[in-house]
């Protein structure tokens, strides 16, 4: 939660006298950085404008969840599509801990308004971000000026580990995860 600054006036006395002075309280960055985790939705069923996921990406979304059961998430980003939101509950099933947080995005929300969305999250958070192809490279160059290159209609495997504010340098690391 972001801080509110007021202007305090101190009363500083010295020796008989007293002087009023202004008194500016000093905010620290936290030193935590965010780890923000993007990845596309799995493969999807053919045939509807918003369709699930097909076998194979119900698969995938288990292999998913298998990759990131130790990245301790606390909070996943999802669009209101199908996909994404199945891709998501499919990967953190079975997680324990932390409880995660589910945070819905319209899919016709601007890149940089979902950036802020997660920027906006306490420091230290680990964060799933479950989004589609066409913008995974807008959101890591707005999260850090990352340039990417674009992934296509047939990539699914890429996942994206950003690590963004606090006391470190903001970096990135490009994995992925078989098929199934």
């Amino acid at each position: 939660m972001p801080w509110a600054f007021r202007r305090v006036m101190c009363v500083l006395v010295v020796g008989c006298g007293a002087a009023l002075m202004p008194f500016e309280p000093r905010h620290e960055p936290d030193p935590r950085p965010t780890t923000v985790i993007v990845v596309r939705h799995a493969e999807k069923a053919e045939g509807s404008s918003d369709p699930v996921l097909s076998d194979l990406g119900r698969a995938r979304a288990d292999r998913l969840s298998r990759a990131l059961r130790d990245a301790r998430v606390g909070v996943v980003y999802v669009s209101d599509r199908r996909r994404t939101k199945e891709t998501a509950q499919l990967a953190v099933r079975g997680w324990i801990k932390p409880p995660v947080a589910v945070k819905e995005y319209p899919a016709t929300t601007p890149v940089s308004g979902l950036a802020d969305m997660i920027r906006a999250e306490a420091p230290g958070t680990t964060i799933l971000c479950v989004t589609h192809s066409n913008l995974m490279a807008t959101l890591l160059k707005e999260l850090g000026g990352w340039e990417v290159a674009p992934v296509t209609e047939s990539e699914y495997e890429h996942i994206y580990i950003a690590r963004i504010g606090g006391e470190e340098t903001p970096t990135l690391i490009r994995t992925g995860y078989p098929p199934p």
